[in-house]
């Protein structure tokens, strides 16, 4: 009978970036801290359609390297174990200034979640969670974002136009095979080169198909079948 109102990460994250002055103002929707927008996750935003978006949801960014650097195992360089603590044995520079999160790690008795890169446990995500508010506010680290419904539209259609054109101008099936590849090279780099840059996820396999679809409804070979029929 004790609900909670923020998540735990959230609540690191604001008494670390409080004790440093950064302003932090949850009165507006979406919630600002320092100079960074935390975009809130729609019913229907990207890829994600009738989602569960109760409370206040933003898009996860995850460490490709943070399980692997967090395991707490024997040649561990981030993880503590009480046992170590007990015994005195925790360089007090260690943990200087930096956002500490006690809890289990053993599988058997936590509950482990999928993620994009791995099984992961509740312990881990937290530490996920407070190391991109961190990141977006101290680093400007990019945050995770799709566009506008009719702005991903407006994506996709230059891809279809494409497609057809490749059609128009490549009768020979080799030379429409090297066009279409070098087309999907320069639309995935550039999914790719906007992801890294602002945390931006456009639509590429929607961009893939209407590039496929468009050829495949262009093509003369296919009409003269058709005719011929």
């Amino acid at each position: 009978a004790c609900p909670a109102y923020y998540a735990v990460s959230l609540q690191l994250a604001f008494r670390y970036l409080d004790a440093k002055n950064i302003e932090i103002d949850f009165n507006k929707i979406p919630f600002k801290i320092g100079s960074v927008i935390f975009k809130t996750l729609e019913l229907h935003t990207g890829f994600y359609h009738k989602a569960d978006i109760g409370g206040y949801q933003v898009m996860l960014n995850y460490r490709a390297n943070f399980g692997k650097d967090t395991n707490f195992d024997e040649n561990t360089k981030q993880g503590v174990t009480l046992k170590e603590v007990l015994e005195n044995k925790l360089d007090g520079d260690y943990i200087k200034n930096k956002i500490m999160i006690i809890g289990m790690t053993e599988h058997i008795v936590e509950k482990d979640f999928n993620t994009p890169y791995k099984k992961m446990g509740g312990l881990m995500l937290h530490g996920q969670m407070v190391s991109q508010i961190l990141s977006a506010v101290e680093d400007e680290r990019p945050l995770l974002w799709f566009l506008p419904m009719w702005d991903d539209a407006l994506w996709i259609l230059p891809w279809c136009l494409v497609g057809g054109i490749i059609n128009w101008y490549c009768q020979k099936p080799l030379h429409r095979g090297l066009a279409v590849g070098a087309v999907l090279i320069v639309l995935s780099g550039t999914c790719f080169i906007f992801l890294l840059a602002n945390g931006i996820l456009l639509p590429l396999v929607p961009s893939v198909i209407g590039l496929f679809f468009t050829i495949v409804v262009t093509d003369k070979s296919l009409f003269r079948n058709v005719q011929r029929r």
